[in-house]
Formats: structure tokens, C-alpha cells, sequence
């Protein structure tokens, strides 16, 4: 969604980003940006910003999780899927 929105928006600066696996990263990031924006919301309604320490604990282990199934996924990249 993000990356899709960046291509259309500034064709100049996604040809510069030469991002050859927008499809495997389009997921992630919209994640990411959308886990933040969870996060900065609840910290600002709670007044407490220890929300990013609660999500920290098992955000690493969700992204290592996708990116090591990833070639698994049966719309992953033909490539990524012989490579894993």
C-alpha cells in the first residue's frame, strides 16, 4: 500500500530507489507503519509511552519469523522461492 503510493506519487524517486522486491517489503512496511502509528496513538491517549517497549518484545521475533517462512509463502517471488 505505502510502496504503491510512493511509485505513483514520485515516479523520480522510486526509479532512484531501484527496489527490485517491493512486493516482498510492501508488507512489511505497511506493518511497520501502521504498528507505529498504533503505538504513538496509544501512548498519546494513555499518557504512558511505555507501549513501545510492550510491542519490542515480540516485534523482532514477528519479522524474523516472515522473512525466514517467506519463500514458503505461495506468493512469494519464484526466485526467492528457489533460493529458499
Amino acid at each position: 500500500m505505502f510502496l504503491t503510493y510512493l511509485q505513483r506519487s514520485y515516479p523520480a524517486l522510486w526509479a532512484n530507489l531501484n527496489l527490485q522486491r517491493q512486493d516482498v517489503l510492501e508488507g512489511p512496511i505497511d506493518f511497520v507503519i501502521l504498528e507505529s502509528l498504533v503505538t504513538f496513538l496509544a501512548g498519546e491517549i494513555t499518557g504512558n509511552s511505555s507501549h513501545v517497549d510492550r510491542v519490542w518484545t515480540f516485534l523482532p521475533p514477528l519479522y524474523t519469523a516472515y522473512f525466514t517462512f517467506l519463500p514458503l509463502f505461495s506468493w512469494a517471488p519464484p526466485d526467492l522461492k528457489a533460493a529458499g
